[in-house]
């Protein structure tokens, strides 16, 4: 019997195309399905130099979008929204339609929830296809209600009232996004679009963690079409299907952490990372050193170049043997590693599934969107401190308060934070094990 061959369609970000990635590993190794990846042809070649975690018989296309070169050279990722939402779906229809995409005799369709205009073309072919969220259950239920609110009054302006609300304050990062969303509704009307029509959401989460949410969800008579399935953490659940045998040679900015690493205690190191799209000002850098400085903690700081200048040379004073400042980190190295004592973190969903693959405790500073959710969903759980308002919200934190935060987590007391994420990291691996919950939700995808 011949493999399925499944089409994978997706937005050039290299946070979403991952953890697809890891997904398909699984259902490469335990369904026997092959891919082909599709996305846009302006980005496919930094796609694929990035994109470093194969999947067998895989192979990447890119999409004729006529998005122009100079993209590729755009800092704020948001300008690209309008660009992307605009020319993608053109050129996607054009290559769906053609005679070529229907002789590649493709079994099904995922679909990354950013990715404009795919469902609609498979719609029209009748391709089955499967939504796949790179964030939790609470971005999916943020986007079915923004969704509902366009379809209910299309011309909606969100009013200064509302944009003063401290639900708005969290999502919009206190101005990092626009406060009428009027560049991101056709974003967040494609996101719950392919949520809404397709055969089932996937998430890259765990019964353990949010499956009482999922529950609720299900039994909301609003929602009563939309199915999601948690097939998480892809991580543990890559690593239960086809375990490491062979470490891959370390880069040689990996073998600095390594022994960096390597030199300190078990859970004495702070590692700290807040992503590459929200860039904290100057003056909330130089309260992070300070803090990280005066911890009396060893640390790793992981700080995008685009804003390193902003930390000032002559500010730095500590030595190589006590904290480390790079522009890159082999993240899952430092996270897994026994001297890791704690990760400061935006609360992207990415690194929230690492932390708990790792058994890691937090302490989240979180900026825009999702990521106060996703704090809160940890902090409720009792593995996380959350700093409730940062720099984007409007002030800058304190070193002598990130400090506290962290204190609580690696202090006196702190171990219950840590045996609260080593409980969830327990739940995620008896998901993932064969006969789990993610292990049979994967079985079922395309059968």
């Amino acid at each position: 019997m011949s493999r399925k061959h499944i089409a994978v369609f997706t937005i050039p970000g290299i946070g979403h195309i991952n953890p697809l990635l890891q997904l398909a590993n699984a259902l490469a190794d335990i369904n026997g399905y092959r891919f082909t990846f599709f996305t846009s042809g302006c980005f496919i070649d930094i796609v694929k130099q990035k994109c470093t975690k194969g999947v067998l018989d895989h192979e990447w296309i890119g999409i004729d979008d006529e998005i122009p070169a100079s993209s590729l050279d755009v800092e704020d990722q948001f300008v690209l929204i309008p660009v992307l939402y605009g020319q993608y779906p053109v050129g996607l229809k054009k290559m769906i339609d053609s005679q070529w995409f229907k002789d590649m005799n493709f079994d099904f369709a995922i679909v990354e929830h950013f990715t404009p205009g795919a469902l609609e073309c498979l719609q029209a072919i009748n391709m089955p296809a499967y939504c796949f969220v790179t964030c939790g259950l609470a971005a999916v239920i943020n986007l079915l209600g923004f969704q509902r609110l366009f379809e209910w009054a299309p011309d909606f302006v969100f009013t200064a009232a509302w944009r003063a609300s401290q639900f708005a304050q969290n999502f919009l990062g206190g101005g990092f996004l626009p406060g009428d969303l009027s560049s991101m509704r056709p974003m967040m009307y494609a996101n719950a679009y392919n949520i809404r029509n397709t055969q089932a959401t996937i998430i890259n989460s765990f019964d353990h963690l949010e499956g009482d949410g999922i529950k609720r969800l299900h039994s909301n008579p609003k929602y009563a079409h939309v199915k999601v399935i948690p097939v998480g953490p892809l991580a543990t659940l890559q690593a239960a299907v086809k375990p490491a045998k062979v470490s891959a040679p370390l880069s040689a900015e990996a073998k600095k952490v390594q022994q960096f690493l390597d030199s300190h205690p078990p859970n004495s190191v702070i590692y700290l990372s807040l992503g590459s799209i929200a860039r904290p000002n100057a003056e909330q850098l130089k309260e992070f050193y300070l803090a990280l400085k005066k911890s009396n903690h060893p640390f790793i700081w992981s700080l995008d170049p685009k804003i390193r200048p902003r930390l000032p040379d002559s500010l730095l004073t500590h030595s190589e043997s006590t904290g480390l400042i790079l522009p890159w980190v082999p993240q899952q190295l430092i996270l897994s590693h026994p001297s890791t004592a704690v990760f400061m973190t935006h609360a992207g969903w990415n690194g929230t599934m690492e932390s708990i693959t790792s058994g890691i405790p937090v302490v989240c500073f979180p900026q825009f969107g999702d990521q106060h959710d996703n704090s809160k969903l940890l902090e409720r759980v009792g593995c996380a401190v959350v700093v409730p308002r940062t720099v984007l919200n409007g002030r800058v934190v304190p070193e002598e308060e990130i400090r506290g935060c962290v204190e609580r987590v690696v202090g006196e007391g702190g171990e219950k934070y840590r045996a609260k994420m080593q409980q969830l990291r327990r739940g995620a691996e008896e998901a993932a094990r064969e006969g789990g919950v993610a292990w049979n939700y994967i079985r079922s995808i395309g059968v």
